[in-house]
């Protein structure tokens, strides 16, 4: 199956709000894995949503992962399509998974991240974090 990955930052605290930089410590938060929710399900309030919903198959997780040379953790939303997406259901589907990292599964992943694994987990949007304008990323795979 065909397979849109959008990647972005998460930025990671302590209990004091202090950022965490650590090498040592990201990289013991890499893998993490919040299979709570699924995007799409959340993709039903208009006529792009259900057309993309009913394009994908019901996924949109996140995940992070430790990137040796960043301070931050990177933040994948993976889903797994049965029908191509147009360019315009495409961009939408960035925008509203910058949307869920920000307020939605984000925010709901942020208050667990501290109580299951010590330190508060915020994904960040091209407000918080651009990269050159290219943020973020989107990643189309073929069949595995």
């Amino acid at each position: 199956m065909n397979k849109i990955i959008i990647k972005g930052m998460a930025a990671v605290f302590d209990g004091d709000d202090n950022r965490i930089i650590d090498k040592n410590t990201l990289q013991k938060l890499d893998g993490i894995i919040y299979e709570d929710n699924f995007q799409t399900d959340y993709l039903e309030q208009n006529e792009i949503e259900c057309r993309i919903q009913n394009k994908l198959e019901r996924s949109g997780i996140m995940s992070f992962h430790y990137i040796d040379t960043d301070e931050y953790l990177e933040v994948r939303s993976t889903f797994v399509v049965k029908e191509d997406l147009n360019d315009k259901e495409l961009q939408y589907l960035l925008e509203d998974t910058q949307n869920q990292w920000s307020d939605g599964m984000g925010e709901s992943f942020v208050s667990i991240s501290a109580l299951k694994y010590g330190y508060a987990i915020m994904c960040l949007t091209g407000e918080d974090f651009d990269r050159d304008n290219k943020y973020p990323i989107v990643e189309i795979t073929g069949n595995d």
